[in-house]
């Protein structure tokens, strides 16, 4: 997967003082491990980068709304049940934005969500408008990734601000408790992955 620095384009500014974006991340989880979404080389948000089901919550929208909202459009999954949309933390991350050749980090709290349904395979993703291609990540790789991707980008994504504007007053991109939190999302998403399995092997039994 593309490191978040690849989506850097031209120079690079960083946000002082900016509210965070509020935003959601949906972890789908089919057959074959997360299902993972790689943005469009064009994209004013992120372009080329690999990430999880995610998009910005609407006025008078519900976290939930927006969960089940941006699954259906970036996944083209159907007929999803709100009972599977299930909570599993909070993230203070970053995103990069891109406009007129310069790129802009922007502050990020994302509600984060699991969507598990062992019955999701490749064959039922139709990709949206906002990305080029899709794949699944095995659970095992998805933690590694989970556990260590963000902080080495965060210090990638300060040395390229600090070369650019040569200050070293750099936005702080990640928190302390940074791998903390990435370890209770990822155990809280085997929970529900764990709690799916066995109530579908209850019904089949039954």
């Amino acid at each position: 997967m593309a490191n978040i620095q690849d989506s850097l384009r031209g120079e690079t500014t960083q946000s002082k003082g900016e509210e965070p974006h509020n935003v959601v991340f949906v972890y789908v989880v089919g057959r074959n491990g997360v299902l993972y979404l790689k943005r469009n080389e064009n994209d004013d948000i992120e372009p080329g980068r690999w990430g999880v089901v995610s998009g910005h919550i609407n006025p008078n929208e519900t976290h939930v709304q927006t969960a089940l909202r941006e699954i259906e459009e970036e996944s083209g999954l159907r007929n999803i049940k709100a009972e599977r949309i299930r909570s599993v933390g909070t993230l203070s991350t970053f995103g990069v934005g891109v406009q007129n050749n310069v790129s802009r980090i922007f502050p990020v709290k994302a509600i984060v969500f699991s969507y598990v349904d062992q019955e999701i395979m490749p064959k039922h993703i139709v990709v949206g408008s906002e990305h080029s291609a899709m794949s699944f990540v095995e659970l095992e790789r998805f933690y590694h990734m989970g556990k260590h991707a963000r902080a080495a980008e965060a210090y990638a994504l300060a040395r390229v601000v600090q070369r650019g504007n040569g200050s070293s007053n750099l936005l702080r991109l990640t928190t302390p408790d940074h791998d903390i939190v990435n370890k209770a999302i990822f155990h809280n998403l085997m929970r529900n992955i764990n709690s799916d399995t066995k109530k579908r092997s209850t019904q089949k039994s039954t």
